[in-house]
């Protein structure tokens, strides 16, 4: 017999209700995988509401509110927390960000905005850790598809800004909501692509790149791999934006040493490795010979700047009170403050490196606090990384492991903090690979057959 009648246990709704319960479960973790991709492919949605109403954007995302939201249901469905080793994290980065959030508002006098604006980045990384504990439980599959539909997606418009060396998309929206910044570099246009600037497109191909390093080393998929790898190379070359570049290298080095088993018990210290390639390119660059008189990607003018600017930052920093170097001024990306004969109209100058923008902002023990919940996290997913067999969570433990070099010439990497994010919520389902049965259990299935 078949049907109700086979099972008489077997309630009549209970096809029904398995798949309302799954459908529910579903929006939480939709939620959180569209705030993911919202703050990596952060220009996707401006250009995608620009194209439909003409320039204008009547919607702007919040990717921490949906985060929120998505953590709060799914808490709220299972009505408990799992049990996670960054279980201590949370509670000392809960402590710090409350700390520290009090004495920039009542200390320093911060308003809401710039509080905002200083531990944004702070912020999103608690909400990373929070979601270890969380029962997500999301399967990488179906996000490496996804990623791979974008992958090519933002390929095809790169090539287009590649071949006419124009932006082809809008660059600023007509109510100034939204602007892709420095798209231009020696009269090449910088391939942005869906994202806000060349940068973040680079971090993307990079971390493309890293996870196209798993179908190369993969039986079965290695021709794909190396297209893959090729036209992700290209994305991040037409990005124009060497730190991308040498980020490029260093994650699809970091990924195949992860993948081999001969190698990888010594890839616990790659973030060291990616910080000795930083210091080792900001010394290169600034002892190379006419180096700003060069018209190709060896033009070391920015990286002189930048140099000089971080002289100045430093200077300031320095010359705080006891209290401003332990805990930090507010300091955020971008400031009203400029070089002395530097006009008063003239643009702030930015940071561009997260070792002297976190004391700025946060202090030393911002710095100390950051750099030990960075270690942390790394070895918790090296340590998941290392025995996994899936694609997706090597690809994001490469670029993670980029992340000192990234902050020697850049802001603290939000871009990657999602990745991070995403990492942690993944399943094990299909991802690790399977231990060797015990001699007993083989024996006893070889009797039953």
């Amino acid at each position: 017999m078949t049907g109700e009648f086979s099972n008489p246990l077997r309630r009549p709704d209970a096809g029904y209700s398995a798949v309302a319960t799954s459908f529910i479960a579903f929006v939480p973790k939709f939620l959180v995988v569209l705030a993911v991709l919202i703050v990596v492919v952060n220009g996707a949605l401006p250009q995608l509401e620009m194209a439909i109403t003409g320039g204008s954007l009547p919607f702007m995302p919040k990717p921490l509110l949906l985060l929120i939201l998505g953590f709060g249901t799914m808490f709220l469905l299972k009505g408990r927390f799992q049990s996670s080793p960054l279980l201590p994290v949370v509670v000392v980065l809960a402590v710090y960000c409350s700390f520290e959030a009090i004495f920039l508002c009542f200390v320093q006098g911060l308003s809401y905005a710039e509080l905002r604006s200083s531990l944004d980045y702070c912020f999103f990384l608690f909400i990373g850790v929070v979601a270890s504990v969380i029962p997500l439980q999301i399967k990488p599959r179906r996000i490496l598809a996804l990623l791979l539909v974008i992958e090519f997606a933002c390929l095809a418009l790169s090539t287009m800004q590649f071949l006419t060396n124009s932006p082809v998309v809008p660059t600023e929206s007509s109510d100034h909501a939204f602007r892709v910044l420095s798209y231009e570099f020696l009269d090449q246009t910088r391939c942005f692509s869906l994202f806000a600037n060349g940068l973040q497109a680079g971090l993307f191909y990079s971390f493309m790149g890293g996870l196209s390093i798993t179908f190369c080393l993969r039986r079965g998929s290695k021709i794909f791999g190396f297209v893959l790898l090729a036209l992700s190379a290209f994305g991040c070359y037409a990005t124009y934006t060497r730190l991308t570049m040498i980020s490029f290298i260093l994650s699809a080095i970091a990924v195949f040493l992860m993948s081999r088993n001969g190698t990888a018990k010594y890839t616990q210290l790659l973030p060291l490795f990616s910080l000795f390639c930083a210091l080792l390119v900001v010394v290169q660059g600034l002892h190379s010979s006419a180096g700003e008189g060069r018209n190709d990607l060896a033009n070391s003018s920015s990286l002189n700047q930048r140099v000089i600017d971080w002289g100045i930052y430093t200077a300031r920093f320095v010359a705080g009170s006891p209290a401003d170097i332990l805990f930090g001024t507010g300091q955020g990306p971008y400031v009203p403050f400029g070089a002395p004969d530097r006009p008063d109209n003239a643009s702030p100058i930015p940071v561009d490196n997260a070792y002297l923008l976190v004391p700025l902002g946060s202090g030393l023990l911002g710095l100390v606090v950051l750099g030990n919940i960075y270690w942390r996290l790394w070895l918790f997913l090296h340590k998941r990384a290392i025995v996994s067999k899936g694609h997706l969570l090597k690809g994001i433990t490469g670029i993670v492991s980029t992340v000192p070099f990234v902050c020697s010439i850049s802001d603290p990497p939000t871009q990657i903090i999602a990745w991070l994010l995403l990492a942690v919520c993944l399943t094990d389902e299909d991802d690790v690979a399977p231990r060797a049965l015990p001699s007993t259990l083989n024996e006893g299935y070889l009797r039953v057959a």
